[in-house]
């Protein structure tokens, strides 16, 4: 599966990638056929550069494959370490 690109600069690291496999293995388990990833965002609170050494929030989005239409939308949150420590599902609209 293609990943898509993450929407902010020096946002392809390690607890990003870890945020959309939890994701996707939580769609796969849920849905079928599974969703397609649409996005994936850092929840930008802090207004700061992201750096990969700090606890971060994310934003995913998944679609039905079929009639492209939003199906999922999850909360994703890591730690300093990149260890994701919160998973928490949002209303899709």
């Amino acid at each position: 599966m293609l990943l898509p690109a993450l929407t902010r600069a020096g946002t392809g690291t390690a607890p990003g990638k870890r945020c959309v496999k939890a994701f996707e293995e939580r769609l796969a388990d849920t849905y079928h056929p599974a969703p397609r990833l649409r996005s994936v965002s850092l929840s930008d609170q802090s207004g700061g550069p992201f750096d990969d050494g700090e606890a971060a929030e994310w934003i995913l989005t998944a679609i039905n494959p079929r009639t492209d239409q939003p199906v999922a939308r999850v909360r994703c949150v890591t730690d300093a370490a990149g260890n994701v420590v919160g998973f928490h599902q949002e209303p899709v609209f």
